[in-house]
């Protein structure tokens, strides 16, 4: 047997709230947290848990023995771009359901430019003049990007550099949109200066690209790898800017 400590807050879901359910019990349902989430599914059915109050209580309020197993609430919609990579893996996450998100059509983005009114005005007629645009605009994520990047002067930025292919405009649309980032908080209000920020997030991004690709590698050669990661991916691991 096991002893656990489950928290509350007696305005959303109180000891007495738990009495009341009587032998059905209720599940301990709201759980975001990973670690959380890992305790829950450790549990073991004829565990105690000590009910505890938080807010101003903070205290114990109740003993609570376990009548299941794993119980938990459905996990919450996950939402990947990367749906190719994800079908490649040999193991699959355990969802309730998934939701696949589709392109844009072209008359929903120029609903979309049109709603936006003299802000995205530059944008919108970026867009219509550009094959390369248009296609980067048929994905909702990157519109949303385009959207912020590009409000007044920023789509002619994006107008006056034609010909470009996908690769090079998506840079360049994640550049406008970075410096949009910098003057939405004001500079002098940085803690580090804006060089360093941009080499950090720089980090980050490649970081990122690093373990999905590190990810596959190890699903493609096996268990053994997990104790001892492929020498390439240890030459490739990118280094965190000083």
């Amino acid at each position: 047997m096991a002893y656990w400590l489950l928290k509350t807050e007696a305005e959303t879901f109180s000891w007495d709230d738990q009495v009341k359910r009587g032998s059905k019990g209720e599940p301990w349902t709201g759980v975001r947290n990973f670690t959380a989430r890992g305790h829950l599914k450790a549990m073991k059915k004829g565990d105690l848990a000590f009910f505890y109050h938080t807010g101003d209580e903070k205290q114990v309020v109740g003993i609570a023995v376990l009548d299941e197993t794993g119980a938990l609430e459905p996990s919450a919609v996950v939402v990947c771009c990367r749906l190719m990579e994800y079908q490649w893996l040999p193991k699959r996450l355990k969802l309730n359901g998934a939701v696949c998100l589709e392109s844009l059509s072209s008359e929903e983005v120029n609903k979309y430019l049109d709603s936006g009114g003299s802000k995205l005005a530059a944008l919108r007629d970026a867009v219509n003049t550009d094959p390369v645009l248009q296609e980067l605009a048929l994905t909702p994520l990157m519109l949303s990007i385009m959207s912020l990047a590009c409000q007044g002067a920023g789509g002619d930025g994006l107008a006056s550099q034609k010909g470009g292919s996908l690769e090079e405009r998506r840079k360049q649309i994640f550049g406008l949109y970075v410096e949009e980032m910098f003057k939405r908080k004001e500079m002098s209000s940085l803690v580090f200066p804006k060089e360093k920020v941009i080499g950090w997030l720089s980090w980050l991004a490649v970081t990122a690209l690093w373990l999905g690709a590190a990810a596959l590698m190890e699903a493609a050669v096996g268990e053994a790898s997990l104790r001892q990661p492929h020498p390439q991916l240890l030459r490739q691991q990118p280094r965190m800017p000083r």
